[in-house]
């Protein structure tokens, strides 16, 4: 991966030295870093709806790690978390890793953990970037559906037949048949079975 190819990376931790160490170390790597000494500053300088990887301190003054963590998930922010802390006990490490965390690291950590958990992180936001990008265009495709093809896609895909179909919308077999047809020409897929996997990708 070249070094333009590196995403921010979010520091949120009231360890100032910490913060400067942890700069040092991914400054080599050719990472651009932004640091926050608390989560409400994080939040204030509006980089929750940024991209890039997170590394997330626990217990911060006023809004504590986990609680910007399911922030983070809650608004569906394009990050990378990665949990950093002297104080990560079991239940708070589990909690973190069933809302998407990458890693915990445990302080003191060096630098090749470090390196490790970011690139661990940097490779789920790319992931993550895939997704969003395959989204946007299935919905852009979705929108060039007529208002009728939209209605006869979620009948077709919630499993009614040509003839249910039409019963339901008042058309004739025939007509669901074309209307099926163009649907699928305009999602750009051959088959009912991808058409029920881009109708659960749009959370049909």
């Amino acid at each position: 991966m070249s070094y333009a190819q590196r995403p921010m990376v979010f520091v949120v931790d009231d360890d100032v030295d910490l913060c400067s160490t942890i700069r040092r170390m991914l400054a080599p790597a050719g990472y651009d870093v932004s640091v926050y000494h608390s989560a409400d500053e994080f939040l204030a300088c509006g980089e929750l709806h940024r991209s890039g990887c997170v590394l997330l301190d626990i217990r911060m003054p006023g809004l504590s790690g986990p609680e910007l963590h399911r922030r983070l998930v809650a608004e569906g922010a394009e990050m990378a978390v990665i949990i950093a802390s002297a104080h990560a006990d079991v239940p708070s490490s589990v909690e973190a890793m069933k809302l998407g965390a990458v890693d915990v690291l445990e302080k003191p950590f060096t630098k090749e953990e470090l390196l490790a958990a970011i690139g661990n992180a940097v490779s789920k936001l790319h992931t993550m970037q895939q997704v969003r990008e395959e989204r946007e265009t299935l919905e852009y495709l979705h929108g060039t559906l007529t208002e009728r093809e939209k209605e006869v896609f979620a009948l077709v895909v919630n499993g009614q037949t040509n003839k249910q179909v039409g019963d339901e919308i008042g058309a004739s077999e025939k007509t669901i048949k074309l209307h099926r047809r163009r649907i699928m020409q305009k999602m750009n897929v051959t088959t009912l079975a991808d058409l029920v996997r881009v109708a659960e990708r749009l959370g049909m």
